[in-house]
């Protein structure tokens, strides 16, 4: 994967931190409900899902933490989930 590829990826996925952390905000502040849409995808979610929506934004991170690890020429360990 080129840099600029990572770039990419890396301003793809701040995008979609920022969306989720929103969410979590209007539902943490009252909102029962909450739209998610970064022009791919649209996610409809509602207090109920908070938890959903913590485990994303950790993923997200995640991957953010990852691909920055690798931009800066870092080695990346991979542990499965299963």
């Amino acid at each position: 994967m080129t840099s600029e590829e990572l770039d990419a990826q890396i301003v793809q996925l701040e995008l979609e931190l920022t969306q989720v952390r929103t969410a979590i905000t209007a539902i943490l502040t009252g909102a029962q409900s909450y739209s998610l849409d970064d022009g791919q995808t649209r996610i409809q979610t509602n207090r109920a899902n908070l938890r959903e929506l913590r485990e994303l934004k950790a993923d997200i991170e995640q991957q953010l933490g990852a691909l920055r690890l690798r931009r800066c020429g870092g080695v990346v360990r991979v542990i499965p989930d299963f």
